[in-house]
């Protein structure tokens, strides 16, 4: 094959390479993984180019090939994680108590957020970032969070209701209490800290 349709694929490499990575990039979100992906979806389709060549959008069959070694790299970091937190987390487990129902509960309501909503709850109180640390992590604005922050905590409220209040009985509920910070003059509106 070092002769046979060489000086054909290097044009289809230099025709398309450059909107193949820009297709992965999108897919994947990380450029240097898109050209290593793209380059090894071009690799495969050498090795078949006699056929892939012949096919009507051969450049579909590359994105699609570099699309799925991408999906494959998920996969394999996923498993990866997941061995090595079993690893790790061998031992410290056995010391680790259960979690409570509370625990269990505020983790279901979490997720039931929008995926929007449950970032600025995890950022502004798992994470202790201000509100505006939190719109600069993700991309927004300060009013954005505060009213994402709202309305998450009008959800938590009503999904968990009294079983916040059930495990910290001598603590306010962290959904009920929010940082609110008022101005001296009564008919100012409030603003959430």
């Amino acid at each position: 094959m070092a002769g046979d349709g060489a000086e054909e694929f290097d044009d289809f490499c230099r025709a398309n390479y450059g909107r193949l990575v820009g297709s992965v990039h999108l897919f994947c979100g990380d450029l240097g993984l898109a050209e290593q992906l793209t380059q090894a979806a071009l690799e495969q389709a050498w090795r078949r180019w006699t056929r892939v060549g012949q096919m009507e959008d051969p450049v579909a069959y590359v994105r699609q090939s570099a699309f799925n070694l991408a999906r494959s790299h998920w996969r394999r970091l996923l498993a990866e994680r997941r061995a090595n937190r079993l690893h790790v987390a061998g031992d410290a487990d056995a010391a680790r108590p259960a979690p409570t129902e509370v625990v269990l509960s505020v983790r279901q309501a979490l997720a039931d957020l929008p995926p929007r909503q449950r970032a600025v709850m995890i950022h502004r109180f798992h994470g202790d970032l201000t509100v505006a640390e939190t719109a600069e992590a993700m991309g927004t604005t300060i009013g954005a969070v505060k009213q994402l922050s709202v309305r998450a905590r009008a959800a938590l409220k009503e999904l968990l209701g009294e079983e916040l209040d059930a495990g910290q009985s001598d603590q306010p509920s962290p959904v009920a209490t929010a940082n609110v910070a008022t101005d001296t003059d009564a008919d100012q509106p409030r603003r959430w800290a």
